[in-house]
């Protein structure tokens, strides 16, 4: 069996060739277009929330609708 080979790690230089591979792997990322499927989700996505920011978001418990045994802030 081989001898694994030791390679040196220069703690300087480690993290500069990281960044530069993972901005090399983004760019390649981005820079591909979306799939067929995907582009048409996007933009029906995005015809949706056209239509909707008129409307008032419903996100949550209202005050009526809290329970009566625990306050506004969340105690019993």
């Amino acid at each position: 069996m081989r001898r694994p080979v030791r390679v040196e790690l220069d703690r300087m230089k480690f993290p500069l060739m990281l960044a530069g591979g993972l901005r090399a792997t983004f760019f390649d990322l981005v820079s591909t277009p979306l799939p067929e499927r995907l582009a048409d989700l996007m933009r029906q996505l995005s015809s949706d929330g056209d239509e909707r920011s008129g409307e008032e978001a419903d996100h949550g418990a209202s005050a009526a609708e809290t329970s009566r045994r625990i306050d506004r802030r969340g105690r019993r």
